[in-house]
């Protein structure tokens, strides 16, 4: 995920013993970051998924929890899974109790 507009941004104070960031700001030392991981997964074969936004706010955060939740029901339900059934969870809130009474 990246924003083309920070909100904030700072700049890190000339240091001659790191010469790489001094001087830049926080958003091009993370774009930079940015670019490279990308590149690096995808000279390795590993899929990338980029989601940009020309600012990041509430409603653009708003947004990307909805695709995300909307996209793992949607995963799962074509896996002929229930994503809403979670017997994991229920095991541990029972063994959770179980190991709790075992020390009263």
């Amino acid at each position: 995920m990246f924003s083309e507009k920070p909100g904030k941004d700072a700049i890190i104070p000339i240091n001659k013993t790191n010469s790489l960031i001094s001087g830049k700001s926080f958003h091009y030392i993370n774009s930079k970051i940015f670019e490279s991981t990308v590149e690096a997964h995808s000279n390795g074969g590993v899929p990338c998924m980029i989601l940009k936004f020309e600012e990041f706010n509430e409603f653009e955060l708003g947004k990307i929890i909805f695709f995300f939740e909307k996209s793992c029901i949607l995963s799962a339900l074509l896996l002929g899974l229930n994503p809403f059934n979670q017997p994991g969870v229920e095991n541990y809130k029972h063994l959770t109790k179980k190991y709790l009474r075992t020390y009263l």
